[in-house]
């Protein structure tokens, strides 16, 4: 969250109720123990294998210091979902949170102008599963089994930059964009100028992406992806430090006191 590494940025933990650090550097296992894309329905029980491990190793191990979480991205999510959600089912009750991962998250075979999030489907400007799908695959499996699995859907901080020429990659900082202006299908913005084009998502398009997703599942959670990429200087905002992270807990804490 800072340029110095010397310096601890001051966190907003009370945003969170849980930070993961994801290691991305390449450790010779990823190959067989994580998948490099979509999973397919036939890798389904080798995940679960491995998961059940992990789960059996937590239980031995008591007071029990560690949560299993498990993050899937689900490309083709028109093809097979009865079948998904049969899988699906097998892991949710050997993990303690479930990720459907519904932010662009990989790079494209081609030139797409791409949302980082989408709400609805948008196959114009999404390649990601739609966060209603989600949702309605979390109710599903929330149904078929007990205890009630902790299911998230996840949004992604960083912007996307599609340019042809510069390298400006500076959201907030300039004045002559076109926007930003918000999607009504996505619930995500987007500006642009001359050959530029940005997508991400503010703190009013994210909060109402979360009121939306918590009247159709007011238990779900939420992810946020790329956290290094929030805002943390408060330079879109009024000053106002990690104010995404922040629209997202403010949502939560409203609905569920209620």
């Amino acid at each position: 969250m800072t340029e110095k590494t010397s310096v601890k940025e001051q966190f907003p933990a009370e945003a969170c109720d849980f930070v993961v650090f994801m290691d991305l550097t390449y450790n010779g296992q990823e190959d067989k123990l994580v998948p490099k894309a979509n999973v397919a329905n036939d890798r389904f029980p080798t995940l679960h294998k491995m998961l059940q491990k992990f789960h059996e190793s937590f239980k031995e191990n008591r007071p029990r210091s560690l949560l299993l979480m498990f993050g899937i991205q689900v490309q083709n999510y028109r093809a097979s979902p009865v079948e998904l959600l049969q899988n699906l089912q097998k892991i949710v009750k050997v993990v303690d949170y479930t990720i459907l991962e519904t932010h662009h998250s990989r790079s494209s075979t081609t030139c797409n102008a791409l949302l980082p999030t989408s709400f609805r489907e948008y196959s114009d400007l999404s390649d990601n599963l739609p966060v209603v799908t989600a949702l309605d695959w979390t109710i599903q499996l929330q149904k078929g089994v007990e205890p009630t699995p902790n299911l998230c859907f996840s949004l992604n901080l960083a912007s996307l930059h599609y340019t042809l020429k510069t390298t400006t990659t500076h959201t907030c900082t300039r004045s002559d964009w076109v926007g930003p202006i918000q999607d009504e299908r996505a619930i995500a913005v987007y500006h642009y100028r001359n050959n530029e084009w940005q997508s991400f998502l503010t703190p009013d398009s994210i909060t109402k992406m979360m009121r939306l997703a918590l009247k159709v599942n007011p238990s779900v959670c939420v992810a946020a992806y790329y956290v290094d990429y929030e805002d943390y200087q408060g330079m879109c905002k009024l000053n106002q430090t990690f104010p995404r992270l922040t629209a997202v807990r403010h949502v939560l804490d409203q609905v569920r006191t209620r």
